[in-house]
């Protein structure tokens, strides 16, 4: 009996300890959201049993998935936003001016500026197009060909080049912009849209404002 009695008396206590360790909370999930999971749950436990149908019988019909995948819903909970996607002008301008660089931080003036008098740049270019004539009896391959293998610049490159260029001539203000050659090309009519509106249009055309070495601080100097 007195082994009994302490039996008894371990369990209830086992049993009280159990009672006040803190019990895992329940998650709060919306109206919206518990459907999500209730349709996900559904389609997994019909994925698993045709999944044992087609052990036995060979390739069956697959249930069809639920629109609303239980991954995006986890992913939105824990902050892991979905891939931005961008379908009117507005918002590719809102998208491509959080990518431009802010050059008062990166680039002083003074280290880019150029006697006016001498006005190199216009010189430069008379070169060029002199170097051109000189040049052009000696040219015997086109000019895909010779990018490939005087520059190492692949002809697919070439043309993306060519078209970026025909895209967004005259436009100064896509110069300092974080967004990849094929992203700009992915989205060439939808970049045409933006810049048929003048709001957009004249804000792409001005160039990215450079500042005097008075603006910078000493770090930020290049």
């Amino acid at each position: 009996m007195f082994q009994e009695s302490n039996s008894t008396k371990e369990i209830q206590m086992e049993n009280q300890e159990c009672q006040v360790q803190p019990q895992p909370q329940n998650w709060s999930w919306s109206l919206e959201e518990s459907n999500i999971l209730i349709e996900n749950i559904s389609y997994y436990q019909r994925m698993i049993e045709t999944i044992e149908r087609a052990k036995s019988l060979g390739p069956v019909k697959l249930p069809k998935a639920p629109k609303r995948k239980v991954q995006d819903l986890f992913k939105e909970k824990l902050g892991k936003k979905k891939k931005q996607t961008i379908t009117t002008p507005e918002e590719l301008h809102t998208f491509l001016m959080s990518r431009k660089a802010d050059l008062s931080k990166t680039i002083s003036r003074q280290k880019f500026s150029f006697n006016i008098e001498g006005d190199p740049v216009k010189q430069l270019q008379e070169a060029y197009k002199h170097l051109g004539r000189h040049n052009a009896p000696k040219v015997n391959t086109t000019w895909d060909t010779w990018l490939s293998t005087q520059i190492d610049i692949s002809i697919p490159h070439a043309r993306k080049l060519r078209q970026l260029s025909n895209l967004l001539k005259g436009f100064k203000g896509f110069l300092n912009i974080n967004v990849s050659i094929n992203d700009i090309l992915s989205k060439q009519e939808l970049i045409k849209q933006m810049l048929e509106i003048d709001q957009f249009a004249t804000f792409w055309r001005k160039g990215d404002f450079i500042p005097w070495d008075d603006g910078l601080t000493p770090s930020q100097e290049v």
